[in-house]
């Protein structure tokens, strides 16, 4: 099994008994829903990766940047000394549910009883983590760090794993990759994983990156373009359309080198000023996307002339928010 790769549906069958083992644990049902669920190969692929490289053992001590209240953290409480999980478990995020750095709301979640002590939750900004630096053996984050500003914020935040990491520590990270459709704020084309991820960073993938992708994940994904109040089953998500997009999950893990150095002051004000440009132009189209939609509408309905002028001002300010800023 590969550690560095994009989501492929063969994955599931591979027989490797710890691979099994995990998926079984996860979602023990897996089999009868058909294709195995792009986040539960997430988690499986990264705790896999984790004992393969032997990170998983009793003195190990961890951080989940963007954890939410995921299985993989629980799994860990129980095999690790001390798992810290960072999120900014807030409304403003995308994180929901009870707060889980309220003690009594983490029996809420829980997926298994787990070792009390062994886990501890904290808010805390991806991009600004509270710790010294070689302080962690691993760190994981799953599809949480396209979710930090952009590209640059996830270059960031990847300087940041790094910092925090001891020198030959790892990094476990998925996030989404588009394998049909034009470029995203967001998520990554293939070409972009090297240069945010690893190259931004500073470490070192584990393996060479396959970035093989199957034919039936472009063709056949599921797609979210559902009625109001829609509560049927839409199956495993192993590749999601939104629109005209079409992605997935894709796996690293990135060792730091014993001679990491932190990014130039220069190089990070750059990228930080770029997050918040970025961030603004995708907001401000978002926003206004609805009332670019109505002018359309009305013209074609009417049928009535637009000069030029004003078209190319629209088009100008505010672009597809599909396309980079």
């Amino acid at each position: 099994m590969k550690l560095c790769k994009v989501y492929s549906l063969s994955d599931s069958h591979d027989a490797d008994p710890l691979w099994q083992e995990l998926l079984q644990e996860m979602c023990p049902n897996w089999k009868s829903d058909g294709p195995i669920h792009r986040k539960y190969w997430e988690w499986g692929l990264g705790l896999y990766g984790l004992h393969k490289l032997g990170f998983i053992k009793p003195d190990a001590v961890a951080l989940g940047v963007g954890a939410g209240v995921e299985w993989p953290l629980f799994y860990l409480a129980n095999r690790i000394h001390r798992v810290h999980a960072t999120d900014l478990y807030s409304v403003d995020s995308y994180f929901m549910g009870p707060d889980p750095t309220v003690p009594e709301h983490v029996e809420k979640v829980a997926p298994f009883p787990w070792r009390r002590e062994s886990l501890l939750f904290q808010k805390m900004d991806a991009l600004d983590l509270k710790f010294d630096d070689n302080t962690f053996d691993f760190v994981f984050s799953f599809s949480s760090i396209e979710h930090f500003g952009g590209h640059s914020g996830a270059t960031l935040s990847m300087q940041e794993i790094a910092r925090v990491l001891k020198p030959g520590g790892v990094a476990a990270i998925a996030t989404e990759l588009i394998i049909n459709g034009p470029r995203h704020y967001e998520f990554f084309m293939p070409a972009d994983v090297a240069p945010c991820l690893e190259a931004g960073s500073g470490m070192e993938l584990v393996e060479p990156l396959d970035l093989s992708i199957d034919a039936e994940m472009i063709s056949n994904p599921v797609v979210f373009e559902f009625p109001p109040g829609f509560t049927g089953n839409t199956g495993p998500h192993t590749s999601v359309r939104c629109g005209n997009l079409t992605f997935t999950s894709i796996q690293l893990f990135l060792r730091k080198p014993h001679d990491w150095k932190p990014a130039s002051f220069a190089a990070s004000r750059a990228l930080q000023a770029r997050m918040h440009a970025g961030r603004f132009a995708y907001r401000a189209r978002l926003s206004i996307s609805p009332f670019v939609h109505a002018i359309r509408v009305h013209a074609i309905r009417s049928r009535r002339y637009i000069p030029p002028i004003v078209r190319r001002a629209v088009k100008k300010v505010i672009r597809r928010p599909d396309r980079p800023a």
